[in-house]
């Protein structure tokens, strides 16, 4: 903590992106994004352990191993990750995350996040109004 102010990888509620390395040293677009109520140290960890396990279950559901292994021949990569984001309600938290998720998919070169992902990413909207209005 700095005076009063708390550094950005220790506030909850955030939406970050994990870029590969690597791959950005080669202008190419490889980026997953997500969402966590957690602090981004807490999450990065996370991500860090799943992509360092052994267990094969653990190695399939981690978006950073799958890259490794499909894009990289399964060679130790470097990833670095940002909090694009803080949030107070995890609506708005979620519904941003979907939309990096979506333009992700539109524009990166390889983007890290699944198809399920993708799926989950849609945006539904709903317009609300006061009152019935009956004739």
């Amino acid at each position: 903590l700095v005076g009063s102010e708390m550094c950005i990888r220790d506030r909850p509620n955030i939406v970050y992106k994990i870029s590969c390395k690597e791959c950005a040293q080669n202008n190419i677009k490889s980026n997953y994004y997500g969402e966590s109520n957690f602090n981004g140290y807490t999450r990065g960890t996370h991500h860090l352990k799943n992509y360092r396990s052994t267990n094969l279950n653990t190695q399939e559901k981690s978006a950073l191993r799958r890259h490794a292994k499909e894009q990289h021949n399964d060679r130790k990569v470097e990833f670095k990750m940002e909090i694009l984001e803080t949030f107070k309600k995890p609506v708005a938290r979620q519904v941003m995350e979907s939309i990096h998720i979506l333009k992700s998919k539109e524009e990166d070169d390889f983007p890290l996040n699944s198809k399920k992902e993708f799926n989950q990413a849609l945006i539904v909207t709903a317009k609300y109004t006061k009152g019935c209005h009956q004739e």
